[in-house]
């Protein structure tokens, strides 16, 4: 089967949605999130390539960075030249003062960020080096729902972009509306799978190696068009100091999924984020991208 590896536009992602929210309707989290989503993939060469990344801000307006810092990648820049990066975007503070940690210092670093978070332990930068700050210790909320939105769109960007590498794992699309599914199902039928949608295909002639794969796909594109009639807006659930974000979403290697994800603030008026927690991530209709070197 046909596949192209030319990274396909940034676009959504999804997750129903039940309940009531405070005011904010669907088409104001769609707007939102396709805004930031648009922008973002549109200058995704030059996030790849600039150090300084706080003109993503410009997107999320209810977010208020310290201006004593900028917003960067804690990675070193993209290149085609080997060891291949498989690395996804890591966004971290630094003071404008200091000067850009040199490209052979991230990864040791952030991995020594990383063992202090599993292990519990207190983080303690190497010395004369540039410290991995998470974002949120530097960047604020106005405490809105609208706010912790934005807030959650900066931590997802991860895997709007995917990986660093010529097939864009981990590449997910945030689905808020049903035109959302409409577009995602597009690229399943014209770019990913075009060749099991073409007029007069046969799936007798698929072979057998290939049969679990069209299945999956087909089975995907059901479940996409069984919850375009539901409401797709996301899902806040407030307890005292945290609120928990539910919404579905779709990944190009993983499929129709559910995310449920917890953001713990430093009080209840939500305006400081202490940390983000994963809770789940509910799998609905599995598939994956075939791509072809």
């Amino acid at each position: 089967m046909k596949q192209t590896i030319i990274t396909v536009l940034l676009a959504l992602v999804a997750m129903v949605g039940r309940g009531q929210t405070r005011g904010i309707g669907l088409s104001e989290y769609t707007r939102v999130k396709n805004h930031y989503c648009y922008e973002t993939s549109s200058r995704q060469r030059e996030i790849g390539k600039t150090d300084d990344l706080t003109f993503l801000l410009d997107y999320l307006p209810e977010l208020k960075i310290d201006r004593k810092y900028i917003l960067s990648d804690f990675r070193k820049p993209f290149s085609f030249r080997p060891p291949k990066d498989w690395s996804s975007l890591r966004f971290y503070v630094r003071k404008k003062s200091q000067q850009r940690p040199e490209d052979e210092y991230f990864d040791k670093e952030y991995h020594r960020y990383q063992k202090s978070k599993r292990e519990n332990t207190p983080y303690k930068v190497s010395k004369n080096l540039v410290p991995f700050i998470d974002p949120f210790e530097k960047i604020s909320l106005t405490g809105t729902e609208m706010s912790i939105w934005q807030a959650y769109l900066l931590q997802f960007s991860r895997l709007l972009y995917g990986m660093r590498n010529e097939a864009n794992y981990d590449k997910t699309y945030i689905i808020t509306s049903a035109e959302d599914v409409d577009s995602v199902t597009s690229l399943l039928k014209n770019e990913w799978e075009d060749d099991l949608f073409k007029e007069g295909f046969d799936p007798s002639s698929v072979e057998k190696k290939w049969e679990k794969h069209m299945n999956e796909t087909f089975a995907a594109v059901d479940s996409l068009q069984n919850i375009k009639s539901r409401s797709l807006e996301p899902v806040f659930t407030y307890d005292a100091d945290s609120v928990t974000i539910e919404h579905y979403a779709f990944a190009e290697f993983h499929g129709l999924v559910r995310f449920k994800t917890t953001m713990f603030f430093t009080n209840r008026h939500h305006r400081h984020v202490k940390r983000i927690k994963q809770k789940s991530v509910n799998v609905l209709a599995a598939y994956s991208r075939t791509v072809w070197y």
